[in-house]
Order: structure tokens, then C-alpha cells, then sequence
């Protein structure tokens, strides 16, 4: 299981989700499995969660570019 951010991602597929309620896609992402590191590189234009194996992703709101 991959450690972000301090472990390379070899290979890696960069997902960015976008939503127009962040928080509620946030909170149902988190409730499926997801979880949240400490590391936030996006600050407020992006949160990065990790899906149950450790890959990270991003969630954004619907129409912001990052």
C-alpha cells in the first residue's frame, strides 16, 4: 500500500473529481472508504483523499480550474 505523499507513485492516474457540493461528495467519499491525509497541496482550489488502497485523488468544485 502506497504511503502519499511520501512514497513515489510509479504508476499513477491522476483523478480529479469535480462536484457542485464539495463537502456532501466530500463526506459520502470519506463515509465509502476514503480518507483524508494531513497534506493538502490544493489549499482551498482542491482537497486530495485516498481511496482504500492509498491512491491518492482529487476533489474540486464543478467548473474551478485548480
Amino acid at each position: 500500500m502506497p504511503n502519499w505523499p511520501e512514497d513515489e507513485l510509479v504508476f499513477h492516474l491522476d483523478l480529479d473529481l469535480a462536484f457542485d457540493d464539495v463537502e456532501a461528495a466530500e463526506n459520502r467519499l470519506i463515509g465509502l472508504g476514503a480518507t483524508q491525509p494531513a497534506h493538502q497541496p490544493g489549499g482551498k482550489h482542491w482537497t486530495v483523499l485516498l481511496d482504500p488502497s492509498g491512491q491518492p485523488f482529487c476533489v474540486s468544485a464543478a467548473g474551478k480550474k485548480g
